[in-house]
């Protein structure tokens, strides 16, 4: 699933793989760097060819990115853990990897199997560029040399040991290991995260100031984005523990009922009450109505025919009665919906609204 303002790309190992907007703008920042230097490397170059190298050095870059999520996911999979996509966005790339891993030893794997590509990539990369000696070639291995550098500087960074940076997830995992209690290490792994943040946003702010230097500006983004995700992982962890030994078909409703295609509201709303309405027509299901939704329509609105306010059937998402909560929860998220069909050996069997789940969770709605 992929929410607006995002680009799908399609599959790669059976994974799908999107875009978010926020990408272009580094994808700029990345042209432009890897275009100063080789203007200030290679001055007697023309404009274009230097563009081109440049142009060349960014897609190669995000490939990398790219094979370092697929790393995390392939890994992921191996163990039977369900991965739904991928996205590169401004700060990089994040899997969608839809639960936690069920023991610390999955977890270190999955999470130091992306830095070692890296470190990987970037020793092959350098080692291609060392390797060319042909003055016409110039060009190549200086790009591959500093993409090799590249490479090794985004495997270390990802070691630091700040959660939810894959050295964070190895921290996690190895107190995770000792203690057995994966609550635990979140914290540890949280706190952890946000001091590593503290410091990258402080030491941001004096480069601005004090070397004049934009790159502060984006290291001290880079610290808000991973305080932020530090913090909200112990908030995630809370809630996939109370959700991990709960499917879906648990909670789901079997009270609705089936209304024919051109039915009034106001003879709907005349029916024994029922918290959803199906509406059929020759060709099956096209939509449904929540009870809710039809109370709160004025009389006026009420003599429409239901199918002017159902919602159409396409656009409801779905899930197996066997599916994790963790997993339908996250449906609603990226659907922007308050409803789930539950189906059982593709039989309908009730309906899950986003309260359901968030009652079972014991929180408010908003």
């Amino acid at each position: 699933m992929f929410g607006k303002g995002q680009i799908k790309l399609g599959k790669i190992f059976g994974i799908e793989v999107a875009l978010d907007l926020s990408w272009f703008i580094i994808l700029i920042l990345i042209v432009w760097s890897f275009y100063s230097v080789f203007t200030a490397t290679f001055n007697s170059n023309s404009v274009l060819i230097n563009l081109g190298y440049s142009l060349l050095a960014a897609v190669i870059f995000f490939v990398s990115i790219l094979a370092h999520e697929i790393s995390h996911t392939l890994v992921a999979r191996k163990n039977g853990i369900p991965v739904s996509n991928i996205t590169l966005f401004v700060f990089g790339g994040v899997s969608s990897i839809e639960e936690e891993p069920p023991n610390a030893g999955i977890e270190f794997k999955m999470a130091i199997a992306g830095p070692l590509l890296s470190l990987i990539t970037g020793a092959l990369l350098f080692y291609l560029g060392s390797i060319i000696r042909s003055h016409e070639l110039a060009e190549i291995a200086f790009l591959l040399r500093s993409l090799g550098t590249i490479n090794f500087l985004l495997g270390f960074f990802n070691l630091l040991p700040g959660f939810p940076l894959d050295g964070g997830r190895i921290l996690r995992a190895l107190i995770w290991a000792r203690t057995k209690n994966i609550m635990k290490a979140t914290r540890y792994a949280s706190l952890s995260g946000r001091a590593l943040a503290i410091v990258m946003i402080l030491l941001g702010i004096a480069q601005f100031f004090f070397v004049s230097s934009f790159g502060g500006l984006w290291l001290v983004l880079i610290g808000f984005f991973l305080y932020r995700a530090a913090t909200a992982s112990i908030a995630e962890t809370r809630f996939y523990l109370k959700l991990k030994n709960k499917n879906i078909g648990e909670i789901a409703n079997p009270d609705y009922q089936k209304i024919k295609s051109g039915t009034s509201i106001l003879e709907i709303l005349k029916l024994p009450p029922s918290q959803i309405y199906i509406v059929e027509d020759n060709s099956g299901i096209i939509g449904l109505g929540t009870l809710p939704q039809l109370l709160d329509l004025s009389e006026v609105e009420r003599e429409q025919a239901i199918d002017t306010r159902m919602i159409d059937w396409d656009k409801i998402p779905r899930s197996d009665a066997k599916e994790n909560l963790s997993i339908s929860i996250k449906k609603f998220i990226e659907n922007k919906n308050e409803i789930l069909a539950v189906y059982s050996n593709n039989l309908l069997v009730g309906f899950v609204q986003l309260k359901d789940v968030l009652s079972v969770l014991g929180v408010a709605k908003n």
